[in-house]
């Protein structure tokens, strides 16, 4: 991949709108004009598709299998990442700094692991994790001033950390398995149903509701959809958990669908108006 003076960063992590953008020293910059594009078409083969590190689909878990034994975990506070999506980091303590290099060098995948709240008590050297994290390949990066970085993973799988590896590293490594969907035929017809949830709510005026739509209709397996429509839905970090440890594409769109009638039910009773409505 050409990491030269222009590369894509995402303008919202939780709606994948990319666009490519020239670079200052400080990784800031006004966006040259660009057609937005959104993850699935990126995936499924758009003609702008960005190229990756690896050369191929970072969705194939295949590719993971062979780091499984020692994978590189990133611990982050109420961080949840789902495979098929993108997750914007700025890298700048250098044990991470360090993890990042070796990634970068080796092409191998990190985890992303959510941080366990370990309450008012004194803090371990090393917090617990959860045990199920999002895992991802490094799509682009670019180097800052002062050594820092910034990264963007696109999610490949997730896996089960089963055992810490000793290490004389800095940043923390694991034995992990992969945890995959179950093969539910009749997730198609729970898709069919959030499909024409969305349409109803589209009429509507809901931003939300028109950015899942594309994404529902994009031709994409039951599993990518759950995923991605779980990862824009759901914000609080307990239910992004739970959901990802999910391996039923069934049962996290039945969650999607709970999850969306609940919230505008809300709002409209609330007496939202049109104006307001568009905004949710």
């Amino acid at each position: 991949m050409d990491f030269g003076r222009q590369g894509p960063i995402l303008e919202h992590p939780r709606y994948f709108l990319c666009k490519w953008a020239t670079f200052d020293a400080w990784g800031v910059a006004s966006t040259v004009p660009a057609q937005p594009l959104h993850i699935l078409q990126i995936v499924y083969g758009h003609p702008s598709a960005f190229r990756t590190t690896v050369g191929v689909l970072m969705s194939d878990t295949s590719l993971l299998r062979p780091h499984l034994y020692s994978l590189a975990v990133f611990p982050l506070p109420g961080s949840v990442f789902f495979p098929h999506t993108s997750l914007p980091l700025h890298v700048f303590e250098p044990r991470y700094l360090e993890m990042i290099e070796t990634c970068i060098k080796d092409e191998s995948p990190v985890a992303v692991a959510r941080l366990k709240n370990q309450g008012a008590g004194p803090k371990l050297a090393l917090p617990p994790l959860e045990d199920i994290a999002g895992v991802g390949f490094i799509k682009d990066y670019r180097r800052l001033e002062e050594g820092r970085l910034l990264v963007e993973l696109y999610g490949a799988g997730k896996v089960r950390l089963e055992q810490e590896k000793p290490t004389d590293l800095p940043y923390r490594r694991f034995r992990c398995s992969l945890l995959e969907d179950h093969e539910e035929p009749q997730a198609d017809a729970q898709v069919r149903l959030l499909r024409n949830l969305l349409l109803g709510l589209k009429e509507h005026g809901a931003d939300l509701a028109r950015v899942l739509a594309e994404e529902v209709n994009s031709g994409a397996p039951a599993s990518v959809i759950a995923d991605v429509c779980a990862d824009l839905a759901f914000q609080e970090p307990d239910a992004r958990q739970a959901l990802l440890a999910m391996t039923s594409p069934t049962r996290r769109i039945e969650m999607i669908i709970h999850q969306l009638s609940d919230t505008w039910a809300r709002f409209y009773a609330d007496g939202g108006s049109g104006a307001e409505r568009a905004k949710a």
